[in-house]
């Protein structure tokens, strides 16, 4: 046994000193490069001699060598000057000659000890597809064979500097790197990338304009529920520079995106999002869906359904109050119960869960009244037998859920059902459990196949009102009676006329307004909402700016607007409002001048 040691230290020892001894020096311009290890570049000519020659002239010196050292200016390898660094070199690496031999035979000492065999990276991970480019230095990488385990998984290609490494599929694979005397070897991790991002997803919007909220919307929607990634893939958005998209337009939105999954490989690019906004004729709401019976849940049940024609549209009111001990989910959902598409515009207005129902009605509204005024909608497509949350909201005790907005069905079944249920708690995931985050549910979890309690039978229920809009005028003259419009008074009826909607909750008002000042004298004039009827918040829309009356206490006023008009000036504008959910209607629009108001109370905000 001692006998083989020997010999087997006594081998290693002469093949080390081989190693050390040999020496594979080219040239490469003006540059000198030893066993793949780049050590010195000449910069000036020495008499004729350029500083590619130089180099030549080096390398042919450099055939063996053990030890290099610097003296003065010159580089000594066993007792022969070989080359030097001259005062031109010197200044372009912005050192003295000396100096800049010393570093020079510092990179020579190292290439000439280097191994064999010196591969960059022992273990690469790639994702499928992907490639990596590794340095392989030594006096025998030229000489060196390139072979891969497993062709299948990774392959393997000579560079000028190395190798190359693509993956080829999911798996491990090793890279055998063997010279004459030497092996290097790299283990290779294909995993699958955490998404395939593609280039342009689409979405369609409509409106004239279709507005900002809505693009953006449309957007983060779209990108939640078009792309597709491995098992427990997790997204994150950049910021989605929105703006709104005129009617026939077409606008690309670059969105960056990150992929992050278990036991893959991240992702991240950027995905155009084309946003086309499709010129639909603007319709009026044909009916006001009211779920609001009971208003106060005791139990969890269905509370509301009615369908939707197609090419016809409607608008939804919810208002519910949880009234049991227990947590409650709100859910409004629209089910396409046929075996075609549909595609639905849909313009949303949704609260957060609020005990105070005054404040989530006026949340609601607020998110509704942007895309109204303008007609600007989302386009969503329900597959067959699939159904979209519009809303899901957890109630706790006592908290209310509000939402108002308008659905149209623009193509595909005859009808799509809405129904609005409570239901208890249940299980969700991390997108289901994000969705009862958001005043726009679909966006996060996309359409989803139909449930046995999404077939259950249900009646339409009899809160249905059609036409639910109204006009009234006013005039005021400088000097005359006050103007006055009683906002829900008179209510509309139902379908079956069995009864009025108490309020007018979600019926749009415009009211035509004419203001005439036959004085000399200029007159400041105001319009204010009075709280009639009990705790109430306003909501208004005068010339395209949105005027909101925060919770006023009963017989109390906010100004909606004050308007100046000059000696002999007629003015006419709309004022649109509707009453909202929570508040107590009817309430009190009066217009009067500003001198005989004593106490006016000031509560609009713009």
């Amino acid at each position: 046994m001692r006998s083989f040691r020997t010999v087997l230290t006594l081998t290693s020892l002469l093949l080390s000193t081989a190693f050390a001894c040999a020496a594979e020096a080219t040239s490469k311009g003006n540059e000198l490069w030893v066993n793949g290890v780049r050590v010195a570049r000449f910069v000036t000519s020495v008499g004729d001699v350029s500083p590619a020659n130089r180099a030549g002239l080096a390398a042919s010196r450099l055939q063996t060598g053990t030890t290099a050292w610097a003296q003065g200016p010159y580089i000594i390898v066993d007792g022969q000057a070989v080359y030097s660094a001259t005062v031109g070199d010197a200044r372009a690496s912005k050192s003295t000659p000396a100096q800049l031999a010393a570093v020079w035979a510092k990179a020579l000492n190292a290439a000439l000890h280097i191994t064999p065999l010196k591969i960059e990276d022992g273990y690469v991970t790639l994702p499928l597809g992907g490639s990596k480019s590794l340095k392989l230095t030594g006096l025998e990488a030229k000489k060196a064979t390139l072979q891969s385990d497993s062709a299948s998984t990774a392959t393997v290609t000579r560079t000028a500097n190395g190798i190359a490494i693509r993956a080829t599929g999911l798996g491990r694979a090793v890279i055998s790197i063997q010279g004459p005397t030497a092996l290097e070897t790299v283990e290779v991790q294909v995993r699958p990338r955490a998404a395939i991002l593609p280039r342009v997803v689409g979405v369609e919007v409509t409106g004239a304009p279709s507005v900002g909220s809505t693009v953006q919307g449309a957007i983060e929607g779209v990108l939640r529920n078009s792309l597709t990634g491995t098992p427990g893939v997790k997204w994150k958005f950049g910021p989605i520079r929105s703006r709104s998209v005129e009617s026939g337009q077409t606008l690309d939105f670059p969105v960056r995106v990150t992929a992050d999954a278990p036991d893959a490989f991240p992702t991240s690019g950027v995905v155009s999002v084309r946003v086309k906004n499709i010129p639909l004729p603007r319709i009026q709401d044909e009916s006001l869906w009211y779920s609001n019976d009971p208003e106060t849940v005791r139990q969890p049940g269905p509370l509301f359904a009615a369908t939707v024609k197609k090419g016809a549209a409607a608008r939804l009111l919810y208002h519910h109050m949880n009234g049991t001990i227990n947590t409650l989910f709100l859910r409004v959902q629209a089910v396409n119960e046929s075996d075609v598409p549909a595609r639905v515009a849909l313009t949303p207005g949704d609260s957060n869960p609020n005990k105070n129902p005054v404040t989530a009605g006026l949340e609601a509204a607020g998110q509704y009244v942007k895309g109204f005024v303008t007609g600007s909608a989302e386009i969503i497509t329900i597959p067959p037998r699939s159904s979209i949350p519009i809303c899901l909201r957890r109630l706790a005790q006592n908290d209310t859920g509000s939402g108002l907005c308008s659905i149209r069905l623009v193509d595909g079944p005859d009808a799509l059902l809405v129904r609005t249920d409570a239901f208890p708690p249940f299980p969700l995931d991390d997108r289901w459990n994000a969705a009862l985050f958001s005043s726009t549910p679909w966006r996060e979890v996309g359409a989803n196949k139909m449930t046995d309690y999404d077939r259950a039978p249900m009646e339409t229920s009899l809160h249905i009102y059609p036409d639910p809009y109204k006009t009234e005028n006013v005039d005021y003259q400088v000097g005359g009676r006050y103007g006055f419009v009683r906002l829900g008074q008179r209510p509309i009826q139902r379908a079956d006329m069995g009864g009025g909607l108490d309020g007018n909750f979600g019926v749009m008002y415009t009211i035509k307004t004419r203001l005439e000042n036959p004085t000399s004298t200029a007159t400041d004039v105001e319009v204010v909402f009075e709280a009639s009827a009990g705790y109430a918040s306003g909501l208004f829309v005068v010339n395209g700016r949105t005027v909101t009356i925060t919770q006023l206490s009963p017989k109390t006023e906010g100004q909606v607007m004050r308007i100046h008009l000059a000696p002999r000036q007629v003015q006419s504008f709309d004022i649109i409002t509707l009453p909202l959910s929570g508040s107590a209607y009817p309430a009190t629009l009066t217009i009067r001048p500003i001198t005989d108001t004593l106490h006016a109370a000031v509560g609009g905000k713009r």
